[in-house]
């Protein structure tokens, strides 16, 4: 597109270069007929005018032509700049620095660890990120990280106990199978409150809880793009989420 503009403003200014080249060598020739017939018993007199109109006519044309170059060019220098601008911002949008994302309520009540629609896009271009929540549970809290085929899948999963209950804490890869309901004591599990941040960078999953670092793995053959959240069982929420673009 931007080439397309250039061409057309080069386009018109060549035409109105055209409009007024063709207009100072009718004039010109004009003016040499009109000086030939009033002159015409003096044939080197009009021979002289018309060289003159023919010199005038061509510096005319030069003169035009230069300046639609120079337009031409200035225009083409505008067009990229604003090609440059215009992907500049695009490139910002698409590839966002840190983005936060929305208090989730999670119910695994019926179904154990209930992965369900509980799931985050990595906004990231690269692969590096982190991740930061903090959340209050009954159960201990599970994050699985997958590719961007999400939830379910026959493909390698990591999947992180978070021990917020039990203490616990663990990473484990392997294939995702879809939970069995059961039934689950109804008794009224206390909630407990934790902060997590996970680091992923070159390939190693750093895992922290309420500022201290609890475990790390490498990760093979999972391009992390989503995440999801469960609690092993009753009910958790997950809120100040935050995930930053390393």
């Amino acid at each position: 597109e931007s080439s397309a503009s250039s061409e057309s403003s080069a386009s018109s200014e060549s035409s109105a270069s055209s409009e007024s080249s063709a207009s100072s060598e009718s004039s010109a020739s004009s003016e040499s007929s009109a000086s030939t017939e009033s002159t015409a018993s003096t044939e080197s007199t009009a021979s002289t005018e018309s060289t003159a109109s023919t010199e005038s006519t061509a510096s005319t044309e030069s003169t035009a032509s230069t300046e639609s170059s120079a337009s031409t060019e200035s225009s083409e220098s505008s067009t990229s700049s604003e090609s440059s601008i215009s992907s500049d911002s695009n490139s910002s949008s698409s590839c966002p620095s840190s983005s936060s994302f929305p208090s989730m309520s999670l119910n695994s009540s019926v179904t154990p660890k209930n992965y369900g629609n509980n799931v985050v896009q990595i906004p990231c271009c690269g692969s590096d990120f982190q991740l930061e929540f903090t959340t209050s549970s009954q159960a201990d809290l599970y994050v699985a990280f997958v590719d961007n085929g999400g939830f379910p899948t026959t493909k390698l999963i990591l999947e992180s106990q978070f021990g917020v209950v039990s203490g616990r804490n663990s990473l484990r890869t392997g294939r995702y199978s879809s939970p069995v309901k059961r039934d689950i004591s109804k008794r009224q599990a206390e909630f407990k409150q934790s902060y997590a941040k996970y680091q992923y960078i070159n390939g190693v999953l750093f895992v922290y809880k309420n500022g201290v670092f609890v475990i790390s793995t490498t990760v093979v053959g999972i391009p992390i793009k989503k995440l999801y959240f469960a609690p092993l069982q009753y009910m958790a929420s997950v809120f100040d989420g935050k995930i930053t673009c390393l």
